[in-house]
């Protein structure tokens, strides 16, 4: 029988779940031995045999998977990942402060760290220097801008009588003179009772605490966006009925940012930065240092077919040694790794199994 090309490769964990290398692009295995040669007087030997022996294998495969690297790795995988952004170009404004504000993370990520800033006005890139004070020409300043919460006070001035309704966080409540349940509030003696009772349904409602802590003074009651900068600045309250409550100014949520600043002299100049920044998406595999002699174990089936004649290789238990990341210019990512079979409980190394 003949076969020809590269076929398929699985490796089997220890809890049964397999993992493809997929896309393989070659794999080769081999057994070898040890010769142990007896000689007399004469210069052939007289008997050879057998001593050591190994079963050795090579794969590199183009498909690459958390799980196929983590197999090797024998690492921790979680979920996340890290991603460098592409770089950014822009232009140190004309006024003061001269800064430039870093945009909203791509892939609803949140930033981790700026790793450079280039002038790129003339022909070259040119490297600018990071300060913690006030730049000069050529440098630049780094800062966090923190997360502002949006917030809003309700201040009521005329209180309730019954059946007036106020919405408010995103609810409707309705005033009681007595017995109030589920969105309702009993309408106290005074504005502040009345405030406090407010205050109570809204502290204990589902949808206003997901979003806003409630607190209160005397005659107002105060929303205040719990997350601080992810957009819910609390509007205005409308009341209908006899009752009067008057909506504060908003603080708007506003989201950190992170500023470049730089110096005066250096307005109108290109400049280019590149930062990194974790996702939920992706994997993360966490490269523990491990006891000495700890390795993975698993199972390999390699296979291959042509005009329906099939070679299938199993090792029963194999670990591997070695990991390389074959980064080239103008050319894919070609993972390789090297194994090694050994025999399980039973003293036995695998199966080889032909039609032929």
């Amino acid at each position: 029988m003949y076969e020809f090309g590269i076929g398929s490769m699985f490796a089997v964990q220890n809890d049964g779940t397999s993992i493809e290398f997929g896309t393989l692009q070659n794999s080769t295995f081999g057994f070898s031995f040890d010769k142990k040669e007896l000689y007399g007087r004469k210069q052939m030997p007289v008997h050879v045999a057998r001593g050591k022996g190994k079963a050795e294998g090579k794969a590199e495969w183009a498909d690459i998977k958390a799980s196929s690297v983590n197999l090797i790795l024998n690492g921790t995988e979680t979920t996340g990942q890290r991603i460098v952004a592409e770089p950014i170009n822009a232009v140190v404004p004309d006024s003061s402060p001269y800064t430039v504000t870093i945009g909203t993370i791509p892939n609803s990520g949140t930033f981790n760290a700026l790793r450079v800033v280039y002038d790129v006005s003339g022909d070259t890139k040119k490297p600018m220097t990071l300060v913690t004070g006030t730049p000069l020409t050529g440098q630049y300043a780094f800062a966090t801008v923190a997360a502002v919460a949006g917030a809003r006070t309700y201040t009521v001035t005329t209180n309730f009588v019954a059946d007036d309704t106020i919405a408010v966080g995103g609810v409707t409540l309705t005033a009681k003179t007595s017995g109030a349940t589920g969105l309702q509030f009993n309408i106290g003696a005074t504005i502040a009772d009345s405030v406090t009772n407010i205050q109570t349904i809204l502290d204990a409602n589902s949808t206003v605490n997901a979003i806003y802590t409630v607190t209160k003074l005397s005659d107002t009651f105060t929303l205040t966006e719990t997350v601080a900068g992810v957009g819910n600045t609390p509007s205005t309250a409308i009341v209908v009925g006899t009752g009067v409550v008057s909506s504060g100014t908003a603080t708007t949520s506003t989201a950190s940012t992170k500023t470049l600043t730089f110096a005066v002299a250096d307005i109108n100049k290109k400049v280019q930065y590149q930062y990194d920044y974790n996702v939920t998406t992706g994997k993360t595999i966490t490269l523990t240092n491990n006891m000495m002699g700890t390795a993975p174990t698993f199972e390999v089936e390699l296979y291959t077919v042509l005009d329906g004649h099939n070679i299938t290789l199993v090792l029963n238990k194999c670990t591997t040694d070695k990991l390389d990341l074959n980064f080239k210019n103008e050319d894919y990512l070609i993972p390789s790794f090297s194994f090694s079979a050994m025999s399980d409980s039973s003293d036995v190394i695998g199966m080889l199994y032909l039609d032929e």
